[in-house]
C-alpha cells in the first residue's frame, strides 16, 4: 500500500507548493516541511488519535524551528529601517503564516509590542544624541557653496554647539565635493588647512608668489595648504566624485574661515569688484569698461565643467603623491603607509608631527581607522590631543565617558564640605556616513562597527605633539602596569581577580564587538549606564 500511496504524497506536495507560489507568499522551507510531515503521517497513521498526535508533533517542531528562524532574522535586520515599515512587514508575515485567527492576533500583538519598543528606543537614542555636545549629525553641516558641479559644506563654529568646545574654537571642519570633470575656480582661504582625500581622483594646484605646483590626489592622500595659498582643483575622473574632508585653523576671527575668489565674476563674486574703478584701472593699466566685462562674465558658480582637452592640459605636469609618510612638502598617502596596528577586527593608520614636517607647523596629526563589521576599537583615551572625527563610510556607534557633561547636569555635589567622587555621563550616538564628533583629551571612548558594515573614520588631532594613546582594555591596557598592591587597593578586590579579568582579552587596539549591538541599537541603549570603565564590553 505504501508504494501505491507514494505518488499521491508527491502530487499533494507539488500542489501545495505551487499554490503557495501562485498566491505570492514568500517561500517558507519550514512550512513546507510541516506540510510534508503532516502528509507523511496521514499515510502512515493507524488511527485518528495517532494521526492527531503525529500532527501535533509536526506543528510543535515547526513552531520551534520557525521561531528560531524569526529570531535569527530579527538579529540580521537593519536597525535603521523605519519601525513602521518593519511593523507592516511583521503583520503581513502574520497573515501569511498564522494557522488560525487566534494565532494571527497573537502574532500581530507581538508585532505591535516590538514596534512600540523600537519607537521608545529610537526616542531615547535621539534624545541622547541631542544632548551630546560632542556629536554632529550629517545634517549639521551648512552649505557654503553649491551648484550642479559640486558643493562645499562646513560645520558651524564649535562654540555654537557648546562652550565645552571653546578650546577648539579656531577650527572648522569642512567637506568639498566636485563632480566628474568639474573644475573648482581658483580661491584662497584665510586659514591653515589640512585635507584628507576621502574619495576619487583629482589634481590640485597650489599657487604662491612666483611658484606653482600641481599634484595628483587620490583616496588616502593628506595635504597641508598654507593660509593665503591660491588653489584650484579638477576632478580627473569621468564617473566618480572627488570628496575631501578638511580641518581649517582660522588666522583672523576664531572659527570664521572665509573663501576669497580672485578669479570669477558675478558668480562666484570676485573680490576685484569691491575696488573702485580708478584703483582697478591704475592696478591693471586697463580701461575700466574692459575690466567690468572681464569681471562680469563668470556666472556659472564656483565649480564649472571642463572639457577633456582642458583637463589634459591642467594635469599634464602634475606630480603624484608619495606613498607612505613624508617629511617633505606635497601630499602623501596615509593608506599606503604601514598601519600602526592591524588585526582581523580592524586597521589603524596615523601620521604625527614627528612623521611629517608640514604637520609640525600646526601641531596636528591625521589618523584613519577601519573597524571591520562586528568589531570595535578597544576603549582608550588620548593624553593631550583633542580629535575631530569624520565618518567616511559605514555605520556603527560610539560611547564616551564625560565628567564635564555630568557635572553640568548634576552640579557640584558636596557632603560635609567634602567634594564627592567624580561621576561620568555616558555619551552615545549612532554613527553613519557624513557624521562628525569631537573627542576631547583624557576622555575614555570606544567605537563599534555595525554587525553588517565596516566603519571607517578619519581623525584630525589638535595639540598632537607628544600625544600618547592609552588603551584601557586588551593586551596594551595601561592598567596592566599597576603593581599588585595598587590593583588591590584600587578595585578593593584580590589582585589575582583583577589580573584575570584584564588578561581575558587577548587582542589589542581592535577586538570583537558586543554581540548584542543591534539589539541595543533598537532599544536605544537603555540601561547601559557607564559608571565604571569595567562596563565596557572589551573586557
Amino acid at each position: 500500500m505504501a508504494i501505491k500511496r507514494l505518488p499521491l504524497f508527491f502530487f499533494l506536495s507539488f500542489v501545495l507548493l505551487s499554490a503557495t507560489l501562485c498566491l505570492g507568499y514568500e517561500r517558507d522551507p519550514e512550512r513546507e516541511k510541516l506540510e510534508q510531515c503532516r502528509l507523511q503521517f496521514q499515510q502512515q497513521a493507524r488511527s485518528k488519535g495517532e494521526q492527531r498526535e503525529c500532527e501535533q508533533r509536526c506543528q510543535k517542531q515547526y513552531e520551534e524551528q520557525h521561531g528560531q528562524k524569526e529570531e535569527e532574522k530579527g538579529r540580521r535586520e537593519d536597525p535603521r529601517e523605519d519601525p513602521r515599515v518593519k511593523l507592516e512587514k511583521c503583520r503581513r508575515q502574520c497573515q501569511q503564516q498564522a494557522q488560525s485567527r487566534e494565532k494571527q492576533r497573537e502574532c500581530e500583538q507581538r508585532c505591535q509590542q516590538k514596534y512600540e519598543e523600537r519607537q521608545q528606543g529610537r526616542g531615547n537614542r535621539q534624545e541622547e544624541e541631542r544632548n551630546n555636545p560632542y556629536y554632529f549629525s550629517s545634517q549639521s553641516f551648512q552649505t557654503v557653496i553649491r551648484n550642479q558641479e559640486g558643493q562645499v559644506l562646513a560645520l558651524p563654529k564649535f562654540t555654537k554647539k557648546s562652550d565645552l568646545l571653546r578650546h577648539i574654537e579656531r577650527y572648522r571642519l569642512g567637506v568639498c565635493e566636485a563632480n566628474p570633470h568639474a573644475f573648482v575656480i581658483p580661491h584662497h582661504l584665510d586659514s591653515e588647512t589640512i585635507l584628507f582625500v576621502v574619495q576619487g581622483r583629482g589634481t590640485i594646484t597650489l599657487v604662491k608668489q612666483n611658484k606653482r605646483e600641481s599634484f595628483n590626489i587620490e583616496r588616502g592622500d593628506v595635504l597641508k595648504v598654507d593660509a593665503g595659498t591660491t588653489m584650484y582643483v579638477i576632478n580627473r575622473d569621468s564617473n566618480e566624485r572627488v570628496r575631501t574632508v578638511s580641518v581649517a585653523q582660522s588666522q583672523n576671527v576664531p572659527g570664521d574661515t572665509k573663501i576669497y575668489f580672485g578669479a570669477g565674476g558675478e558668480n562666484p563674486e570676485t573680490f576685484y569688484k569691491t575696488f573702485s574703478d580708478e584703483v582697478l584701472e591704475a592696478a591693471f593699466n586697463t580701461p575700466s569698461d574692459r575690466l567690468q566685462k572681464l569681471f562680469g562674465k563668470q556666472t556659472q558658480g564656483a565649480a564649472v565643467k571642463a572639457t577633456e582637452e582642458q583637463i589634459k592640459a591642467l594635469t599634464q605636469h602634475a606630480q603624484s603623491s608619495k606613498g607612505g609618510k613624508s617629511k617633505g612638502e606635497g601630499p602623501f598617502n596615509l593608506l599606503q603607509s604601514r598601519p600602526v596596528h592591524s588585526n582581523k577586527f580592524g586597521q589603524f593608520f596615523e601620521v604625527t608631527p614627528n612623521d611629517c614636517k608640514d604637520l609640525q607647523d600646526l601641531d596636528s596629526s591625521v589618523s584613519f581607522v577601519k573597524i571591520n563589521q562586528g568589531g570595535m576599537m578597544a576603549p582608550f583615551f588620548n593624553s593631550k590631543s583633542t580629535k575631530i572625527v569624520y565618518v567616511v563610510e559605514g555605520n556603527g556607534c560610539f560611547e564616551m565617558a564625560c565628567p564635564h557633561v555630568a557635572s553640568q547636569s548634576q552640579g557640584s555635589q558636596t557632603r560635609k564640605g567634602v567634594t564627592e567622587s567624580t561621576s561620568y555621563k555616558k555619551l552615545y550616538a549612532h554613527l553613519s556616513r557624513g557624521d562628525a564628533l569631537v573627542i576631547p583629551a583624557g576622555h575614555p571612548v570606544t567605537f563599534i562597527a555595525d554587525q553588517n558594515q565596516n566603519l571607517q573614520l578619519v581623525s584630525f588631532g589638535i595639540n598632537a605633539q607628544n600625544n600618547k594613546r592609552n588603551f584601557l582594555a586588551g593586551q596594551e591596557n595601561v592598567l596592566n602596569q599597576l603593581e599588585k598592591e595598587a590593583k588591590e587597593l584600587s578595585f578593593n578586590t584580590r589582585a589575582e581577580e583583577v589580573e584575570e579579568i584584564f588578561k581575558n582579552q587577548k587582542d589589542s587596539y581592535f577586538v570583537a564587538g558586543p554581540k548584542e549591538f543591534e539589539e541595543r541599537e533598537e532599544k536605544g541603549g537603555r540601561g547601559q549606564r557607564l559608571s565604571s570603565i569595567l562596563d565596557f564590553a572589551a573586557f
